[in-house]
């Protein structure tokens, strides 16, 4: 007996075939780390030996190395079949493959609440293994696979150092720096971050991140209780950086590098942008270091992943927020496997015209993007 399609199968076949005739950039995939002991031996010394103690040891109170996000894990989120594993490049080709994606953009996943780690030391040398792992055991010899230099914000110089370290890599194809619930990468300590991103030719890409036990409650930040509550507040931590960004200056300092936000959504943007530009109209004598209004700069310097694609108004004016924002900033995102992570079905991304579906579904993130 044939069996009928659901409404939901016969929305997958479409996203598939929709994106079929296309280039596919997937801007935001993150694999996972499992294998613990194989990630210790790219931790330098003096760190090697806790790395593996942390990794390994049944102290209740040494779970993970950044907090939340413990490296031990045996994840099964979202996997699409026994072929389709995040834990290994062949199974991030076969998600590719099932979702007729091109190229993807991998951000890893234990190290995302990297920017709560105090000892800045450590944290760069965590952030140096996971590179290196990265090139190792992902890029190397797999086409279509690309990373992006993670870095640790709160140590600029020693991030400029790493950036300049891996910024001939080929298939480092970006600058990747998590949301810091601490410093704010616009502020002027940061600059050395954005001078290297500029000396090496790379776009910077941000991330969302959250104060992880147990270094966040030592700043007095209270942890967001559920995943529900963590995902709804990261354009709260997007809107913060974008504002910071440009009020700084950044853009007028650094006009050769780019900035992608990654999940974050883009409901927010024309409201934010909008909002800056009120404000910057009524006190220019504040900000003497801008020569154009912070809209001028967002049009020309900012993209935005479309992932987690949210429209306020139930499904009716998507298409026109997106057009508002400007489709050529933006690039699709997944988020893949994340447990909000997005189809590329008309359901997210709604319907557009072939040469915007182009430009969103690839062309935007080979324009700005080192690919």
């Amino acid at each position: 007996m044939e069996l009928e399609q659901t409404d939901g199968q016969v929305d997958s076949i479409e996203a598939l075939e929709r994106i079929d005739e296309y280039t596919v950039v997937d801007s935001d995939v993150h694999e996972i780390v499992a294998y613990s002991t194989e990630f210790a031996r790219y931790v330098p010394e003096p760190y090697k030996n806790r790395v593996k103690h942390q990794l390994t040891t049944n102290d209740p109170l040494a779970k993970s190395l950044v907090g939340s996000f413990p490296f031990d894990l045996d994840p099964t989120p979202h996997e699409l079949g026994s072929e389709v594993k995040t834990t290994t490049p062949e199974g991030i080709m076969a998600f590719m493959d099932r979702f007729n994606t091109d190229y993807v953009v991998l951000h890893g996943h234990q190290l995302e609440g990297i920017t709560d780690v105090p000892e800045q030391d450590f944290a760069i040398a965590l952030c140096q293994a996971y590179n290196d792992y990265l090139l190792d055991n992902f890029l190397d010899g797999n086409e279509g696979l690309k990373g992006s230099i993670r870095i640790a914000p709160q140590a600029p110089e020693k991030s400029a150092e790493e950036i300049r370290r891996l910024g001939d890599e080929t298939d480092m194809v970006s600058v990747h720096a998590n949301f810091s619930s601490n410093t704010l990468l616009g502020d002027p300590q940061c600059e050395p971050i954005f001078e290297a991103a500029a000396d090496v030719g790379l776009p910077m890409d941000y991330h969302p991140s959250f104060p992880n036990p147990p270094w966040g409650q030592l700043y007095g930040v209270a942890n967001l209780q559920t995943d529900v509550a963590n995902i709804a507040a990261y354009n709260q931590a997007a809107m913060s950086l974008v504002s910071n960004i440009v009020f700084q200056g950044i853009p007028e300092k650094y006009p050769d590098v780019e900035h992608v936000f990654l999940e974050g959504g883009v409901a927010w943007i024309p409201w934010l942008v909008g909002r800056m530009d009120k404000n910057y109209e009524r006190r220019k004598d504040h900000l003497p270091w801008l020569e154009q209004k912070p809209s001028e700069y967002v049009r020309e310097y900012f993209y935005w992943g479309t992932q987690p694609l949210e429209d306020p108004a139930g499904g009716v004016n998507l298409k026109q927020l997106m057009q508002m924002i400007g489709i050529d900033s933006l690039l699709y995102t997944s988020d893949f496997p994340h447990l909000d992570f997005d189809y590329p079905t008309v359901l997210t991304i709604p319907k557009l015209t072939p040469e915007e579906e182009r430009k969103v579904f690839g062309e935007n993130a080979l324009s700005v993007l080192d690919i």
